[in-house]
């Protein structure tokens, strides 16, 4: 039955992941699943009108591959910034303002002392406020005061969480990539990916905004 379910909506399957390959925007992501009781995962690429979901044995580039929109996507993809998406280098990338927003609420509730977290989810939500509001005028971008206004408040914060969270010394040689710690990590790919994820995608993409649940078109 299952089969034949499956063969019946193969046309239709084919037909929405051709949209999702010729999408302008598209949001990428994968979930863990049981096949035959077995770790498999679930690979997702969607727009505000499509969601087309393949399955695979795979997580990294290789499901991403056999899911077959990435492969041959040429507009912009949006997701959680795991490294694996980076392997498609001739495509722009935007990073989902909402995994960032619950990855800062994590650290916001359960490491207190790190009182800077709250305040990037304040410039967060500051900079998609006043985006809303340039949109709601008819704005295609933010005022020079106000794009150089957020980008200070950006590098400053960057630089105080820096500074309270200096990579651990280390005083024997080990191999391998020496390990960060949670907050380094994260400051680091705020830091990295600032052209591509939170400040970006606010501020200068007036087609996309902060969360991957409300992706539209602008």
């Amino acid at each position: 039955m299952v089969k034949r379910c499956a063969d019946s909506l193969s046309e239709t399957a084919g037909k929405v992941k051709d949209k999702m390959i010729s999408s302008a925007l598209g949001h990428f992501d994968e979930t863990g699943t049981r096949v035959d009781k077995k770790l498999w995962w679930v690979h997702d690429a969607s727009n505000c009108e499509y969601t087309y979901l393949n399955i695979s044995p795979k997580r990294g580039t290789a499901g991403m591959d056999q899911c077959g929109v990435l492969p041959e996507f040429k507009g912009t993809a949006m997701h959680d910034c795991w490294a694996s998406r980076w392997n498609y280098p001739d495509i722009p990338h935007a990073v989902c303002c909402a995994h960032l927003l619950h990855e800062l609420t994590g650290i916001d509730e359960n490491l207190p002392e790190q009182k800077r977290a709250s305040t990037f989810i304040d410039l967060l939500l500051e900079t998609k406020k006043v985006k809303e509001k340039a949109i709601e005028k008819g704005k295609d971008s933010l005022s020079y005061y106000h794009y150089h206004k957020l980008d200070k408040k950006y590098d400053e914060l960057i630089e105080q969480v820096r500074k309270e969270n200096p990579l651990p010394e280390t005083t024997k040689k080990k191999r391998g990539r020496k390990k960060k710690g949670e907050i380094p990590a994260l400051v680091e790919r705020l830091e990295n990916t600032r052209h591509q994820s939170a400040f970006l995608s606010i501020t200068l993409w007036f087609r996309l905004i902060i969360t991957r649940q409300n992706v539209i078109f602008g």
